[in-house]
């Protein structure tokens, strides 16, 4: 209505303009009425979509199209950015009929930060896949040609629509007459177009455009997209011109040539990731080697750490090595560390804690290269693949490699090189070699399409004098991108962060008592982001004015024990580890047998014999002895829960051959914590205690120890191995997604300082209004497991904290006193409550402003 009015008040001022012209100007002469005209008639554009709808349909009706596509997609994590540009040809034929032909062919670039930086063409990658008759046969760089399996419907989804557009999705389109014809404009997305988003992503914002040529024809599209994909913002730009000339489409002449495996998405995935590598502007990379060769009686491993940070102008990495070697016929062993640091052009390595070497002519492009490389070792060359499989882990993709015996000879040689400086030395005095396994495995970030971990497996037999010896390498390893706590790693200290718009203001209190006694209490969270740097000035100037901090306990100091005392290592790694031949995969049965689910497992097995003469029949007939009736037979095999929770620890970087022995707490824990790092958001070098902890360090402030380090890992790793079990049980059953949004959730808490919320959140008391009787039935089975959690990580800590806290405020000093959060607010004996109930006042501090 508002247009109509408008309208009518020119029309109106029009007219009140002419009736003063009239009043004010001389009469007009009288002259005759004109002549009447035949009104002409003006042609009315049609709607816009109309003319999307028509073109549309002309172009779905072609049986051979082909569309020019440029994709350039931005995916934003955490401080990373990475951005690649698809320049694509995708031609359909014959599209919905038993003949369907479709060719991809593009050629992928990365955005890597130095132009002139390009490892073996690293930066573009050339891929071409002809989908036909049920395969997909892919050729990579002109190198590598495989195929596999892809039916129809997959196929489908595959691959991007001749039309892009979905005209229903949009709650407004407008026209605009060009000259090259009818530009339409999309915008108002009611959804994402079906093609452009995963199943968990959630859109942002979406528009697109269309251009119709003067005879009617769909010439172009453009289609933007922006969404959140778990931890990951991607913006997607999809530019398609369909061309009135098809492509020639054939299927290969010769599918012989090309090597099957049986997942073929896993050809661009593995050759994507270490361009992501080059991308990254801060990385940790962690790996562990092992070699042991039977018949010369020699073990050697190595650990490597590295970390590299690349932001603005400050370019740096840091590289900590360290080898042990054994040989048991010589009763000798040997220790190396080594430590190189690369900071801004000044280049430095260490040996055995010797004085630093330095040296120049080093340059930034020779320390990335030297990284990346190291960084990569992990990843297998394509030309040693046989096969391999993927499963979807989660938020991890996890693949399999089956490697052949080229790759298992070229291990045999470099190890033989490596310890002997010989290639042929075991070949030489063998009678006989074989490989006995080889094989790798690579996972991926589903959301953001970053490497998780990669590794690889060897053994190959030497048969001497008739007796076989084992030849082994075991490589692991673990990826961090982005990595927050790069620079600090590098440089000791935390880099420059900007100012939050909104700043934390967490519960903090003041302890008084009747004599004077005084302290300052904090509740912290151990971990953070930039909000944990700005905290309160009241805080602060508490903080600058008490005499000594005192936190759970002090790591940092006992790390560097650690490293210094082997008695105390040797220790700490008695906790961790079983001693008595006990493992997970030990304790497996009898967890099972106690807390297992028996119907849910009666259930599956019903389900399975019931399907024996529906479906898997149907396909185990249908398959005709080939690779579907394997994969039936496979299907109808029981997992083994061992094998799936090693699968799942490789796939999370937090593999390596000292696991097997490793306490069930050791697996939770480190599960948990790559839960949290694929949140990319809250980092542990942020959280409160860190900050603390530099703070003090900055004012020379004494830090005091509540606890201990050695007392909590008691603690952790002296649970019962049912509580052990039940905590690996949950975090294997979890997902990283309601990881870190639960995580996210109480952060945010923490920050808002809601003291009622936060009690609330933290409360002991379980409400079962809604649950089942079934669910009841299960909680019940694991109560006296929660009750032995909660008095030892919480009640029994909290008494012991409050004897620390009593102690502090009578010694006349004045306290800082910062312990984890849920011990300030447990409603059985939490520390303000209970302070409160030992006759002392403990107010809330108010912020100013």
């Amino acid at each position: 209505m508002k247009k109509f009015q408008k309208i009518l008040a020119l029309v109106l001022c029009a007219a009140m303009l002419l009736s003063l012209a009239a009043c004010t100007g001389t009469p007009a002469e009288t002259t005759a009425p004109p002549a009447t005209e035949a009104p002409t008639t003006v042609p009315t554009e049609p709607p816009a979509g109309d003319v999307y709808a028509a073109a549309r349909e002309k172009l779905d009706s072609a049986s051979h199209v082909t569309s020019e596509l440029i994709v350039t997609t931005t995916t934003e994590v955490g401080s990373d950015q990475i951005t690649k540009k698809s320049t694509q040809s995708l031609t359909y034929k014959d599209s919905g009929t038993e003949e369907a032909v479709i060719v991809r062919d593009e050629v992928l670039e990365y955005n890597i930060h130095d132009e002139d930086y390009d490892p073996e063409d690293a930066k573009t990658i050339s891929y071409k896949e002809i989908w036909s008759q049920g395969n997909v046969y892919a050729e990579l760089d002109s190198t590598y040609r495989y195929y596999g399996p892809v039916d129809a419907e997959a196929a489908q989804s595959r691959y991007l629509p001749v039309v892009l557009l979905n005209a229903e999705l949009y709650g407004t389109m407008t026209a605009e007459t060009t000259a090259d014809g009818t530009r339409i404009t999309f915008s108002d997305a009611s959804a994402a177009e079906s093609w452009a988003i995963p199943e968990e992503g959630e859109l942002l914002e979406a528009s697109g455009t269309a251009l119709v040529s003067a005879e009617g024809a769909l010439v172009e599209m453009i289609y933007t997209i922006t969404y959140q994909y778990g931890p990951a913002r991607i913006t997607q730009t999809v530019e398609s011109r369909p061309q009135s000339a098809p492509k020639t489409v054939t299927p290969p002449a010769n599918p012989d040539t090309y090597t099957y495996i049986s997942h073929v998405d896993t050809l661009l995935m593995t050759m994507e990731v270490p361009v992501w590598m080059l991308q990254a502007d801060t990385a940790a990379v962690s790996s562990m080697e092992s070699m042991f060769c039977q018949a010369a009686g020699v073990l050697r491993n190595q650990s490597t750490v590295i970390h590299q940070y690349d932001q603005d102008s400050d370019h740096m990495a840091k590289v900590e090595i360290g080898v042990f070697f054994m040989n048991y016929g010589a009763n000798e062993e040997e220790h190396y560390e080594q430590e190189e640091i690369y900071e801004n052009g000044k280049y430095s390595y260490t040996v055995n804690d010797g004085l630093p070497t330095r040296q120049s002519g080093i340059t930034w492009d020779d320390i990335r290269y030297y990284t990346y490389e190291m960084m990569i070792a992990g990843m297998l060359d394509m030309d040693y693949w046989e096969d391999v499989t993927a499963t979807d882990m989660g938020s991890v993709l996890y693949l399999e490699y089956t490697l052949n015996d080229n790759f298992g000879n070229t291990m045999q040689n470099s190890i033989c090189d490596m310890l002997w400086q010989d290639p042929s030395f075991l070949i030489a005095l063998a009678d006989d070699y074989r490989n006995e396994e080889v094989n790798g495995y690579l996972s991926v970030d589903k959301y953001t399409g970053l490497p998780v971990a990669a590794g690889y497996y060897y053994e190959g037999i030497h048969t001497i004098d008739g007796t076989e010896y084992p030849l082994t390498l075991q490589f692991d390893q673990s990826f961090e991108l982005p990595a927050m706590g790069a620079y600090k790693e590098i440089t000791e200290k935390m880099p420059a962060e900007a100012e939050p718009e909104n700043k934390a203001t967490p519960l903090f209190y003041h302890v008084t008592g009747e004599n004077g006694q005084e302290m300052w209490l904090l509740g912290t969270i151990h971990v953070g982001d930039e909000r944990t740097a700005y905290l309160p000035e009241e805080i602060y100037n508490a903080f600058a004015a008490s005499d000594a901090l005192a936190l759970e306990c002090d790591t940092e100091a006992f790390d560097e024990q650690i490293e210094d005392d082997d008695a105390l290592s040797e220790e700490v790694s008695n906790h961790y580890y079983f001693s008595d031949g006990t493992t997970v995969e030990s304790l497996i049965p009898d967890f099972l047998a106690k807390y297992g689910d028996d119907t849910e497992e009666a259930g599956e097995t019903d389900d399975t014999e019931s399907a024996e003469n529906t479906e898997d029949a149907e396909n185990t007939e249908d398959a005709e002895n080939t690779e579907d009736a394997e994969n039936t037979e496979d299907s109808e095999e029981e997992e083994d829960p061992y094998a799936e929770a090693v699968k799942f620890m490789k796939a999370i970087g937090a593999y390596n051959m000292n696991m097997p022995y490793a306490k069930p707490y050791l697996w939770s824990s480190a599960i948990d914590d790559f839960y949290l790092r694929q949140g990319y958001q809250l980092h542990r070098d942020q959280g409160v205690e860190e900050r603390l902890y530099d703070w003090a360090e900055e004012l020379d402030k004494e830090i005091r120890e509540v606890e201990s380090s050695m007392f909590q890992i008691k603690m952790l790793t002296g649970f019962s191995n049912d509580l052990q079990m039940m905590m690996l049980s949950d975090s294997l059953n979890s997902s990283a997604r309601e990881y870190w949004e639960s995580t996210w959730e109480l952060y945010e808490l923490w920050c808002a300082g809601d003291e009622a919320a936060l009690r609330e959140r933290l409360s002991d008391e379980v409400d079962m209004t809604d649950w089942t009787e079934e669910e009841i039935a299960d909680y019940e089975k694991v109560k006296h497991l929660l009750d032995e959690y909660n008095k030892a990580v919480s009640y029994d800590r909290n008494e012991g904290m409050l004897k620390k806290a009593i102690e502090y405020l009578e010694s006349g000093d004045v306290v800082f006193y910062a312990v984890g959060l849920a011990h300030l607010l447990n409603d059985v004996n939490g520390l303000v409550d209970a302070l409160r109930e030992a006759g002392y006042t403990v107010e809330l501090v108010t912020y100013a402003g």
